[in-house]
């Protein structure tokens, strides 16, 4: 009986808690948690009362209901890639739908320009002002009889009137009936209409444009289409007809805008799902998923990719086609205008390969030579027919009296290596030194080891520099010759501080003598293996 009390206690607590949203005292939830976890979830959930994430039994205050908001987001078409297995194993986008993704609004346009054959109807805004003997600016709206009414001329009919016969209308009215006065006459804001747009739609639903709107605009507006969605065949339907049909691809590829046509109060814009589907990828110029069209030949669908680059392979373009029984490989040859009526499929795959950009009529010169690279083979010619002369065509550092030839001798690019000496084949083309070379064939000259950039005289040091430099040189080796014979001063001037510098003894002093003579040996040796690196 005294659970039963509690169990009443409590829930009258929690009718009471939720109907006036109010937070469980202290001694309350002490109550609640002496219950079960059972019962403590039945209570909540009878009263409508969450209990807190954390698991602490507590009871979390109820907040009022908050209607959901629609959000719209900007859809990121580069999010939307499908991977294609092939060789290139690449990821490919469909194509043309990143020309109408964008920030879905339902914010119309004023501030653009109003073609001369715009209708005038009603809700659109007309601005006139008046200078001269009167001086004032209306803005007036054209009403639901499509009249306008300015002051002391009264109203005026404007409906059915495009925006230049409008601006006639009006001048000439105001010219007529105020004398002394000139006018300027332009348009205000437009009015709204209602369009839909349904179907694979980035944002489905109702939009608010203006009577200047054209298909691609609310598109656009919309947030673009779906992938999932037809570019190929979007229709304008108006009382239940369709109007006209979009190809985009006619807009994008080809700046065809015969169809992209003003919409009008009520219109709806209907996307269907797209049904054919290929993919083009290689040596083309616009590699992407494209969607077909009715019966697409093989040359057609290679000009929707922006046709062939300068190194495709004509001759054997592969196309794999999905059959019961598998994957099923064509090889086209593009070359003959036969096989471009080739017939695509729904959900081919089209690979167009490169040429083989290996070398196959050339040699190659490397190594101490002015122009390093590849020279035309021809039957026949020998070294000196690609270097001509030692004074044009070889660097100063050149080793004359050895070069080499090597060749490849097999498949397997097994080589074998000649050895000539290349003054000699320049100097005497008719010596055997002058080899004759094959195809593929690359010469190897070397370097002798030589400063050529003392010779030329763009060393750091100049040639006055080292004539101070050796004579220098000469004077120290005349005094330590003398200190070896005399024996060192008790004191001696140092060379790079400048201070005076104690010497104990003749011991010593023979000392300092063998260490600087041993550290000079070791700069010599270095030296001469640098002068090897040139």
């Amino acid at each position: 009986m005294k659970n039963i009390m509690r169990k009443i206690g409590l829930s009258m607590l929690f009718f009471t808690t939720t109907l006036f949203a109010q937070t469980p005292t202290a001694a309350q939830m002490a109550q609640f948690k002496q219950l079960p976890r059972a019962q403590q979830e039945q209570l909540a959930k009878q009263y409508g009362v969450d209990l807190s994430a954390s698991g602490s039994s507590e009871v979390a205050e109820k907040k009022p209901y908050i209607p959901p908001t629609k959000t719209v987001a900007e859809r990121n078409i580069e999010n939307v890639d499908i991977k294609v297995d092939y060789q290139s194993g690449k990821q490919l986008k469909p194509f043309g739908y990143d020309v109408l993704a964008g920030q879905a609004t339902n914010s119309p346009i004023d501030d653009i320009p109003i073609p001369n054959d715009y209708i005038m109807g009603p809700g659109d805004e007309i601005k006139i002002e008046l200078y001269g003997k009167v001086n004032n600016t209306f803005n007036l709206k054209v009403t639901r009889e499509g009249k306008v009414h300015l002051p002391e001329l009264g109203p005026i009919n404007l409906s059915g009137l495009t925006f230049q016969e409008a601006r006639e209308e009006l001048t000439n009215s105001i010219n007529n009936k105020i004398i002394g006065v000139d006018s300027s006459i332009t348009m205000g804001s437009l009015r709204l209409m209602q369009v839909y747009i349904v179907g694979e739609s980035a944002q489905p639903g109702a939009y608010n444009v203006n009577p200047i709107t054209t298909v691609t605009q609310a598109l656009v507006a919309s947030g673009g289409v779906k992938v999932t969605g037809s570019l190929r065949n979007i229709q304008l339907k108006r009382k239940g007809q369709i109007v006209t049909t979009l190809d985009m691809y006619d807009l994008i590829l080809k700046g065809n805008t015969a169809n992209d046509v003003r919409l009008q109060g009520g219109d709806t814009l209907f996307i269907p799902p797209r049904e054919n589907t290929v993919v083009v990828d290689g040596a083309v110029m616009r590699p992407a998923i494209y969607e077909l069209k009715n019966n697409t030949s093989l040359n057609e669908l290679i000009e929707l990719a922006g046709g062939t680059q300068m190194d495709a392979f004509l001759q054997n373009v592969t196309v794999r086609r999905l059959t019961t029984e598998g994957v099923e490989v064509k090889s086209v040859d593009l070359s003959n205008k036969q096989s471009t009526k080739f017939s695509i499929k729904n959900g081919d795959v089209v690979q167009v390969s490169q040429v083989n950009k290996t070398l196959t009529n050339a040699i190659a010169v490397r190594g101490e030579v002015i122009r390093q690279g590849v020279y035309q083979f021809v039957p026949g010619m020998k070294v000196n027919d690609v270097i001509t002369s030692i004074a044009s065509d070889l660097k100063l550092t050149t080793d004359l009296n050895y070069a080499l030839v090597v060749r490849e001798i097999n498949a397997q690019h097994d080589i074998e290596v000649l050895q000539f000496d290349l003054g000699e084949a320049i100097k005497t083309p008719h010596s055997r030194e002058n080899l004759t070379l094959q195809k593929l064939d690359q010469i190897f000259v070397f370097s002798n080891s030589v400063n050529s950039q003392f010779w030329r005289g763009e060393t750091e040091k100049s040639a006055l520099l080292l004539e101070q430099e050796r004579n220098k040189e000469q004077l120290s080796q005349a005094a330590k010759e003398k200190i070896q014979q005399d024996g060192m001063p008790e004191k001696m001037i140092d060379d790079v501080t400048g201070a005076e510098v104690e010497v104990s003894s003749n011991q010593d002093s023979k000392a300092m003598v063998g260490s600087e003579l041993a550290s000079q040996s070791v700069q010599k040796t270095f030296a001469n293996r640098n002068l090897n690196l040139f």
